[in-house]
């Protein structure tokens, strides 16, 4: 048997902003996407609406750092990348902002065949005018 990864998503709560992971819920009748969480017993879930502009899946862990989609990855300090999901290799790769190419290498390989420094910018969303040498 396989040890699949768990597909797991995050987004911004409409009600308070902060940022929420879990099973992403889209089609229950609600105008806005939910996600499904585990509240801090660990054992009941709970559903809050997000904001549909913020929600991203878990790409990988990468050294014990979390990456997620839209994520902002900086190479040698000069190659801000966002992560995106790539159609045609089916898997997560890096655009580069400033050129705007994508990546045909998977993002696991990227991470361990370079050296990065992970500026932790968060979201790109949140952070578009932070965006170092653009």
């Amino acid at each position: 048997m396989h040890n699949l990864r768990p597909v797991i998503f995050r987004g911004k709560r409409l009600d308070n902003g902060e940022w929420i992971e879990g099973d992403l819920i889209c089609n229950d009748g609600a105008s806005h996407p939910k996600i499904k969480f585990a509240k801090e017993d660990g054992i009941n879930y709970d559903t809050k609406a997000v904001d549909e502009a913020t929600v991203c899946q878990l790409a990988g862990t990468f050294g014990g750092l979390k990456v997620w989609e839209h994520d902002l990855i900086v190479f040698n300090a000069t190659f801000p990348c966002e992560v995106v999901w790539n159609p045609d290799t089916g898997g997560f790769a890096l655009l580069e902002i400033m050129s705007q190419d994508l990546g045909t290498s998977s993002l696991g390989y990227m991470l361990s065949e370079y050296r990065f420094k992970h500026i932790n910018f968060g979201f790109i969303g949140d952070n578009i005018e932070n965006i170092p040498y653009k």
